[in-house]
């Protein structure tokens, strides 16, 4: 066997991250004929024009001289995610003159049968994978072969191999593509079981005579990191495995070395190896033991490393370890009262203004779980609290504890979020004994708030829900607002159980609703309630306009520059010619100062932050939705994305990933990437608060 990491050039990594998605340069040399047919290029797929529908525009740009202008319009014809266009990309997979642009092909043929199986395109992917000499290309078909949707075992065996051989051949160009098309196919085949040679290759990558260098580049990590993941998601690594990859100089190899050991049977040997994750240098790796072992390891070995982790300096952890408390400790338990514990925290509560009031919160919600009676005590003291995210761990704390009357006087709150979550506690302990409160909801601005009212009011006997609901409804369709799809479509989930042929009459005008989701929806619904079918007509908003060429080339050269109340900066490289309209978007949004006193509601350790919402939660945003510009990027570490609740549902809130997320790979739009400041982005708690971004040269 090969030794596959000794072929690699340290400085080849690198690009091979950048190769898969960068047009090479930016546009500005063009003519104005040809940058106005990049943007004809752009607003044609903007559309997305249904099956069978011509793109000229398209068309044209595969017809260019220009290898730049060709890969825009491959990887156009891919993002449309139509089959019937498969044809016109496996063309240039097969014969364009450009590596580049065949690579983009092969990920363009992948992204049109996106969650569709196609064996004609995996077909069309191995003759093509057979017939190429170019390494980057070579990894780029693996690497799609990996993402199809498989049936049959047959299949997967087929992508294996094919993925496997280029592995062996261990080349420069083609190794990234290769281990990340195996962890596609491992991570959406739970049931694929890799063959033992493809496994020894693996563990073979894993530990292959690592350098001294701690850079990502210079050490290979990521091949190494993807390729732990891979073996972990099989479920066949092996304790020694997972002990040289502790050891590695990447946090990444390491991380992922604690994630696979879920997967090992020997608790001792587990336990052992958690607890050198959790004397690791890098937080991430320590909390990644921390949530192992409270999830498979405490009712047997007790709460100590939880205690300990107590004092961790890392906020992440010790919340995480605050949490764990709350699930009681089995026999091996330190003498410590973890009840007087979590006291302790829940009495040092600050004032309004306090900026540490995580841990008091998340200890009020564990006092609950272990001691309901305890938290009673505390209930009062957090619901008037002046900061509306202590009040909302107060709602989400009664809830466990199950304190109706609480909950009902958060109903009360003026802070939406605080009303939601005591709405969702009210629906676990009352049921539709709390219909009034539901109902008032229905009347309230925030999207969220209206969805959770609207779910708690499916199967109610009260007469007054439906036309509350219909006036719910009109009144939030008037808005206008691409993003008032979920609360509406929640509306009518709940008329679908209530409503009747008297309903017919008010929601008839939504046939033709600027959203086509719901006037489907509402289709379904009258064509249900009258037996007659009905079909929608939707008439959308306007589309917003595409940006210019030249705005794209400032973009390109630019930097955001986001600056954290009382944490510091941290600057994204922005990537416009990979995600267009989307980049463009966030520009005019931060040159409006939309994001200017928001927060990042969502912090996920070990996965995302999450901000730019006006509602601090997930469902507001800008009110136009933007279309997903899904690339061959990988979600590492530091790489900042648009979060969605469906495809092309864009709102503008934005996460930056805390570790490499591959899971998130070919789903989420790359709008650029943390360049400097990755210490500050780790320092982000919920609640963290944006002051400004500012787009710089």
């Amino acid at each position: 066997m090969k030794s596959y990491m000794n072929v690699l050039v340290s400085c080849c990594i690198p690009m091979l991250l950048s190769c898969s998605s960068r047009e090479g340069g930016n546009l500005k040399s063009f003519p104005q004929d040809e940058a106005t047919l990049i943007k004809s290029i752009i607003e044609e797929e903007d559309s997305r024009p249904g099956p069978d529908v011509s793109v000229p525009a398209i068309m044209n740009g595969l017809q260019s001289s220009d290898s730049n202008i060709r890969r825009i319009a491959v990887r156009a014809l891919g993002r449309l995610e139509r089959i019937d266009l498969v044809d016109e990309i496996q063309a240039f997979l097969r014969h364009d003159v450009t590596p580049n642009v065949r690579a983009e092909a092969a990920d363009a043929l992948a992204q049109s049968v996106f969650r569709v199986e196609s064996l004609r395109v995996q077909e069309l992917l191995i003759d093509s994978f057979d017939a190429e000499k170019d390494q980057v290309v070579r990894g780029a078909i693996a690497r799609s072969l990996g993402r199809l949707v498989y049936s049959s075992e047959a299949a997967r065996n087929a992508a294996e191999r094919v993925i496997a051989n280029l592995i062996e051949e261990g080349s420069v160009g083609s190794l990234v593509g290769a281990v990340r098309g195996l962890e596609s196919l491992v991570r959406k085949n739970r049931d694929h079981k890799l063959s033992d040679e493809t496994f020894r290759m693996l563990k073979s990558l894993v530990n292959p005579g690592r350098s001294d260098k701690t850079t990502r580049g210079g050490d290979h990590g990521l091949i190494r990191s993807i390729a732990m993941k891979v073996l972990g998601a099989s479920g066949r690594v092996d304790g020694q495995t997972i002990q040289t990859a502790l050891t590695d100089l990447d946090l990444e190899v390491r991380r992922s070395a604690v994630a696979a050991v879920s997967g090992l049977e020997d608790n001792r040997l587990k336990h052992r190896i958690i607890q050198a994750g959790l004397k690791d240098t890098s937080a991430a790796v320590r909390f990644e033991a921390l949530r192992i072992f409270g999830g498979q390891l405490m009712e047997l070995h007790g709460c100590d490393p939880v205690h300990h982790a107590l004092g961790d300096k890392n906020p992440h952890v010790s919340l995480q370890a605050i949490d764990l408390l709350g699930r009681g400790c089995g026999p091996a338990a330190t003498h410590l009262d973890p009840v007087q514990l979590l006291r302790e925290y829940c009495d040092n509560l600050g004032d309004d203004d306090d900026l540490n009031w995580q841990k008091p919160a998340h200890a009020i919600v564990s006092l609950a779980r272990l001691a309901p009676e305890a938290a009673r005590e505390y209930l009062n003291h957090y619901a008037q609290h002046g900061r509306w995210q202590v009040r909302m761990y107060a709602a989400r704390a009664a809830s466990i504890a199950g304190s109706s009357e609480s909950l009902m006087g958060l109903t009360s709150d003026p802070h939406p979020n605080v009303i939601r979550s005591a709405l969702v506690g009210l629906n676990t302990i009352s049921g539709h004994q709390a219909d009034r409160q539901y109902l008032h909801a229905l009347s309230q601005s925030d999207y969220h708030l209206v969805s959770t009212a609207a779910r708690n009011l499916r199967g109610t006997s009260n007469r007054a829900a439906v036309p509350s609901l219909i006036k719910a409804f009109g009144r939030i369709s008037l808005e206008n607002r691409d993003t008032s799809r979920d609360p509406r479509r929640a509306i009518l989930d709940a008329l679908a159980g209530l409503g009747g042929p008297t309903e017919v009459r008010a929601l008839e005008p939504y046939l033709e609703d600027y959203d086509p989701v719901v006037a489907g929806r509402v289709a379904q619904l009258i064509t249900g309630w009258s037996k007659e079918a009905r079909t929608a007509a939707p008439k959308p908003l306007r589309r917003v306009g595409v940006p210019e060429v030249s705005t794209l080339n400032t973009l390109s050269a630019s930097m955001a520059l986001v600056t954290m109340a009382g944490l510091g900066e941290f600057e994204i490289k922005l990537l416009p010619l990979e995600s267009p309209t989307v980049t463009a978007k966030f520009a005019r949004l931060t040159a409006e100062g939309y994001f200017n006193g928001l927060t990042f509601h969502r912090v996920a350790p070990n996965f995302v932050i999450q901000g730019g919402s006006p509602g601090a939660n997930e469902f507001t945003g800008a009110s136009r939705y933007t279309r997903d510009e899904i690339t061959a990027r990988p979600h590492l570490r530091g790489t900042v994305g648009i979060s969605t609740r469906g495809r092309d549902t864009g709102d503008a809130q934005i996460f930056v990933n805390l570790v490499d997320n591959l899971r998130l790979d070919h789903n989420y739009t790359i709008i650029g990437e943390v360049v400097q400041g990755m210490e500050v982005v780790d320092r982000v708690l919920e609640g963290s608060v944006i002051e400004g971004i500012r787009i710089v040269p």
